[in-house]
Protein backbone atom coordinates (compact mmCIF):
# COMPACT_ATOMS: atom_id res chain seq x y z
CA UNK A 1 0.00 0.00 0.00
CA UNK A 2 2.66 2.33 0.75
CA UNK A 3 4.71 1.58 -2.15
CA UNK A 4 1.75 2.99 -4.40
CA UNK A 5 1.26 5.78 -2.61
CA UNK A 6 5.18 6.78 -1.31
CA UNK A 7 6.25 9.88 0.53
CA UNK A 8 7.09 12.94 -1.36
CA UNK A 9 10.71 12.93 -0.10
CA UNK A 10 12.50 14.63 -2.89
CA UNK A 11 9.93 17.81 -2.85
CA UNK A 12 10.48 18.37 1.13
CA UNK A 13 14.24 17.76 0.50
CA UNK A 14 14.49 20.55 -1.74
CA UNK A 15 11.80 22.86 0.29
CA UNK A 16 14.32 22.17 3.61
CA UNK A 17 17.58 23.44 0.96
CA UNK A 18 16.09 26.18 0.28
CA UNK A 19 15.19 27.28 3.97
CA UNK A 20 18.47 29.52 3.92
CA UNK A 21 17.77 31.49 0.89
CA UNK A 22 14.12 32.00 2.17
CA UNK A 23 15.49 33.68 5.47
CA UNK A 24 17.58 35.86 3.35
CA UNK A 25 14.58 36.85 0.44
CA UNK A 26 12.54 37.98 4.00
CA UNK A 27 15.80 40.15 5.02
CA UNK A 28 15.78 41.63 1.81
CA UNK A 29 12.27 42.17 1.31
CA UNK A 30 11.90 43.84 4.79
CA UNK A 31 14.13 46.64 3.89
CA UNK A 32 12.59 47.49 0.47
CA UNK A 33 10.74 50.27 0.53
CA UNK A 34 9.17 50.06 -2.49
CA UNK A 35 6.70 47.88 -0.05
CA UNK A 36 3.85 48.67 1.79
CA UNK A 37 3.71 48.49 6.11
CA UNK A 38 1.03 44.99 5.95
CA UNK A 39 3.74 43.30 3.27
CA UNK A 40 6.56 44.34 5.30
CA UNK A 41 4.71 43.17 8.45
CA UNK A 42 3.93 40.74 6.54
CA UNK A 43 7.61 39.41 5.84
CA UNK A 44 9.01 39.94 8.90
CA UNK A 45 6.37 37.27 10.54
CA UNK A 46 7.70 35.13 7.98
CA UNK A 47 11.02 36.03 9.31
CA UNK A 48 10.23 34.91 12.76
CA UNK A 49 8.74 32.03 11.73
CA UNK A 50 11.55 30.34 9.83
CA UNK A 51 14.18 31.86 12.30
CA UNK A 52 12.46 30.40 15.46
CA UNK A 53 14.55 27.18 16.55
CA UNK A 54 11.49 25.96 18.02
CA UNK A 55 9.63 25.66 14.49
CA UNK A 56 12.97 24.56 12.50
CA UNK A 57 13.57 22.23 15.04
CA UNK A 58 11.78 18.94 14.29
CA UNK A 59 10.22 17.29 17.01
CA UNK A 60 9.83 13.05 17.00
CA UNK A 61 8.86 12.96 13.32
CA UNK A 62 10.82 16.21 11.72
CA UNK A 63 8.79 18.87 9.56
CA UNK A 64 5.17 17.12 11.16
CA UNK A 65 5.14 20.29 13.76
CA UNK A 66 6.29 22.51 11.73
CA UNK A 67 4.33 22.30 8.40
CA UNK A 68 1.65 24.95 9.20
CA UNK A 69 4.08 27.58 10.32
CA UNK A 70 6.43 27.33 7.16
CA UNK A 71 3.42 27.31 4.86
CA UNK A 72 2.42 30.64 6.72
CA UNK A 73 6.32 32.49 5.85
CA UNK A 74 5.96 30.93 2.20
CA UNK A 75 2.69 32.47 2.01
CA UNK A 76 3.94 35.93 3.40
CA UNK A 77 6.80 36.33 1.06
CA UNK A 78 4.48 35.41 -1.45
CA UNK A 79 1.92 38.24 -0.85
CA UNK A 80 5.24 40.44 -0.33
CA UNK A 81 6.12 39.23 -3.96
CA UNK A 82 3.02 40.43 -5.36
CA UNK A 83 3.32 43.95 -4.47
CA UNK A 84 6.39 44.30 -6.81
CA UNK A 85 6.79 44.56 -10.58
CA UNK A 86 8.28 41.26 -12.18
CA UNK A 87 11.50 43.22 -12.94
CA UNK A 88 11.61 44.08 -9.15
CA UNK A 89 10.34 40.66 -7.55
CA UNK A 90 13.18 38.62 -10.47
CA UNK A 91 15.92 40.72 -8.97
CA UNK A 92 15.06 39.44 -5.32
CA UNK A 93 14.54 36.24 -6.15
CA UNK A 94 17.93 36.08 -8.06
CA UNK A 95 19.95 37.60 -5.49
CA UNK A 96 19.09 34.73 -3.38
CA UNK A 97 19.29 32.06 -5.33
CA UNK A 98 15.42 31.00 -6.33
CA UNK A 99 13.73 31.26 -9.07
CA UNK A 100 9.99 32.37 -9.78
CA UNK A 101 8.18 29.05 -9.11
CA UNK A 102 10.27 28.04 -6.08
CA UNK A 103 7.10 29.58 -4.03
CA UNK A 104 4.62 28.01 -5.40
CA UNK A 105 6.51 24.84 -6.10
CA UNK A 106 7.46 24.51 -1.78
CA UNK A 107 3.97 25.51 -1.16
CA UNK A 108 2.58 22.69 -3.14
CA UNK A 109 5.02 20.54 -1.47
CA UNK A 110 3.65 20.95 2.14
CA UNK A 111 -0.15 20.04 0.85
CA UNK A 112 0.94 17.08 -0.90
CA UNK A 113 3.03 16.32 2.71
CA UNK A 114 0.09 17.13 4.45
CA UNK A 115 -2.33 14.72 2.94
CA UNK A 116 -0.04 11.91 2.41
CA UNK A 117 0.16 12.23 6.26
CA UNK A 118 -3.61 11.97 6.44
CA UNK A 119 -3.77 8.87 4.10
CA UNK A 120 -0.79 7.31 5.91
CA UNK A 121 -2.84 8.09 9.51
CA UNK A 122 -5.93 6.20 8.21
CA UNK A 123 -3.96 3.18 6.53
CA UNK A 124 -1.96 2.80 10.14
CA UNK A 125 -5.14 3.31 11.80
CA UNK A 126 -7.00 0.45 9.69
CA UNK A 127 -4.28 -1.95 9.76
CA UNK A 128 -4.38 -1.25 14.17
CA UNK A 129 -8.31 -1.80 13.73
CA UNK A 130 -7.76 -5.21 11.52
CA UNK A 131 -5.25 -6.46 14.21
CA UNK A 132 -7.02 -6.02 16.71
CA UNK A 133 -10.25 -8.17 14.85
CA UNK A 134 -7.53 -10.50 13.92
CA UNK A 135 -5.94 -11.30 17.34
CA UNK A 136 -9.82 -11.03 18.71
CA UNK A 137 -10.37 -13.67 16.59
CA UNK A 138 -7.86 -15.62 17.18
CA UNK A 139 -8.44 -15.06 21.11
CA UNK A 140 -12.35 -16.71 20.12
CA UNK A 141 -10.73 -19.24 18.13
CA UNK A 142 -8.30 -20.88 20.73
CA UNK A 143 -10.86 -20.00 23.58
CA UNK A 144 -13.12 -22.21 21.17
CA UNK A 145 -10.71 -25.17 21.02
CA UNK A 146 -10.42 -25.25 24.44
CA UNK A 147 -14.03 -25.72 24.80
CA UNK A 148 -14.38 -28.06 23.02
CA UNK A 149 -11.07 -30.10 24.42
CA UNK A 150 -12.25 -29.72 27.43
CA UNK A 151 -15.81 -30.66 27.28
CA UNK A 152 -15.63 -34.35 26.27
CA UNK A 153 -12.91 -34.62 29.59
CA UNK A 154 -15.94 -33.12 31.86
CA UNK A 155 -18.07 -35.57 30.47
CA UNK A 156 -16.04 -38.43 30.87
CA UNK A 157 -15.46 -37.21 34.66
CA UNK A 158 -19.01 -36.71 35.35
CA UNK A 159 -20.00 -39.77 33.72
CA UNK A 160 -17.26 -41.82 36.19
CA UNK A 161 -18.12 -40.08 39.12
CA UNK A 162 -21.62 -40.75 38.71
CA UNK A 163 -21.66 -45.12 38.82
CA UNK A 164 -18.94 -44.32 41.97
CA UNK A 165 -21.21 -42.28 43.78
CA UNK A 166 -24.24 -44.68 42.86
CA UNK A 167 -22.09 -47.75 44.03
CA UNK A 168 -21.29 -46.01 47.07
CA UNK A 169 -24.42 -44.96 48.20
CA UNK A 170 -25.78 -48.98 47.32
CA UNK A 171 -22.96 -50.57 49.45
CA UNK A 172 -23.92 -47.72 52.56
CA UNK A 173 -27.83 -48.53 52.50
CA UNK A 174 -27.77 -51.75 54.16
CA UNK A 175 -24.47 -50.72 56.35
CA UNK A 176 -27.27 -48.23 57.19
CA UNK A 177 -30.31 -50.04 57.73
CA UNK A 178 -28.34 -52.97 59.52
CA UNK A 179 -27.41 -50.31 62.01
CA UNK A 180 -30.37 -48.96 62.34
CA UNK A 181 -31.76 -52.42 63.16
CA UNK A 182 -29.20 -52.65 65.62
CA UNK A 183 -29.93 -49.95 67.13
CA UNK A 184 -33.72 -50.75 67.38
CA UNK A 185 -33.28 -53.73 69.05
CA UNK A 186 -30.80 -52.73 71.15
CA UNK A 187 -33.17 -49.77 72.62
CA UNK A 188 -35.73 -51.95 72.88
CA UNK A 189 -33.85 -54.75 75.04
CA UNK A 190 -33.26 -51.90 77.48
CA UNK A 191 -36.51 -51.19 77.99
CA UNK A 192 -37.26 -53.79 78.87
CA UNK A 193 -34.55 -54.36 81.32
CA UNK A 194 -35.26 -51.34 82.68
CA UNK A 195 -39.04 -52.65 82.89
CA UNK A 196 -37.85 -55.98 84.95
CA UNK A 197 -35.47 -53.88 87.01
CA UNK A 198 -38.16 -52.00 88.55
CA UNK A 199 -39.55 -54.80 91.10
CA UNK A 200 -36.24 -55.93 91.92
CA UNK A 201 -34.57 -52.59 92.54
CA UNK A 202 -38.12 -51.89 94.85
CA UNK A 203 -37.41 -55.12 96.68
CA UNK A 204 -33.56 -54.92 97.03
CA UNK A 205 -34.36 -51.21 97.78
CA UNK A 206 -36.89 -52.07 101.22
CA UNK A 207 -34.75 -54.93 102.54
CA UNK A 208 -32.14 -52.53 102.36
CA UNK A 209 -34.11 -49.51 103.92
CA UNK A 210 -35.03 -52.21 106.41
CA UNK A 211 -31.58 -53.26 107.39
CA UNK A 212 -30.54 -49.87 107.78
CA UNK A 213 -33.23 -49.45 110.40
CA UNK A 214 -31.97 -52.24 112.00
CA UNK A 215 -28.31 -51.57 112.15
CA UNK A 216 -29.23 -47.54 113.50
CA UNK A 217 -31.57 -48.95 115.86
CA UNK A 218 -34.47 -47.62 114.59
CA UNK A 219 -36.10 -51.50 113.64
CA UNK A 220 -39.63 -51.46 114.96
CA UNK A 221 -39.71 -53.35 119.14
CA UNK A 222 -41.34 -55.74 120.25
CA UNK A 223 -44.07 -53.87 122.48
CA UNK A 224 -43.40 -54.01 126.22
CA UNK A 225 -46.08 -55.87 128.24
CA UNK A 226 -46.44 -53.91 131.95
CA UNK A 227 -47.85 -55.81 134.54
CA UNK A 228 -49.70 -53.73 137.22
CA UNK A 229 -50.11 -54.80 140.53
CA UNK A 230 -52.72 -57.41 141.57
CA UNK A 231 -54.75 -56.55 144.56
CA UNK A 232 -53.83 -58.01 147.39
CA UNK A 233 -55.45 -61.16 149.00
CA UNK A 234 -56.04 -62.39 151.93
CA UNK A 235 -53.65 -65.20 152.44
CA UNK A 236 -53.62 -67.96 154.77
CA UNK A 237 -51.29 -69.28 157.22
CA UNK A 238 -47.91 -70.93 156.10
CA UNK A 239 -48.20 -69.09 152.93
CA UNK A 240 -45.77 -65.52 152.06
CA UNK A 241 -46.57 -62.56 150.48
CA UNK A 242 -44.31 -63.87 146.77
CA UNK A 243 -46.58 -66.61 146.49
CA UNK A 244 -48.33 -66.63 143.45
CA UNK A 245 -51.78 -67.81 143.70
CA UNK A 246 -52.09 -68.58 140.56
CA UNK A 247 -49.34 -71.03 140.66
CA UNK A 248 -50.92 -73.02 143.62
CA UNK A 249 -54.19 -73.16 141.85
CA UNK A 250 -52.26 -74.97 139.38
Amino acid sequence: MADHDPFPRDRVTAMIRRMPAYLKLSWRLGRDPLLSRARRAAVLGAAGYLASPVDLVPGVIPLIGQLDDIAFALAALKFALAGLDAERRQEHLGAVGLEDGDLSADLRAIGATSAWMVRAGARTTLRVAKGTARAAATSARVAGQVGSKAAPVARGAASKVGPVGRDAAAKAGPVVRSAASSAGAAASSASTAARNAGPAAKGVAAKGYARVRIMTGRAPKAPDITVSDAPRLLLGPGTTPGDDPGEEAG
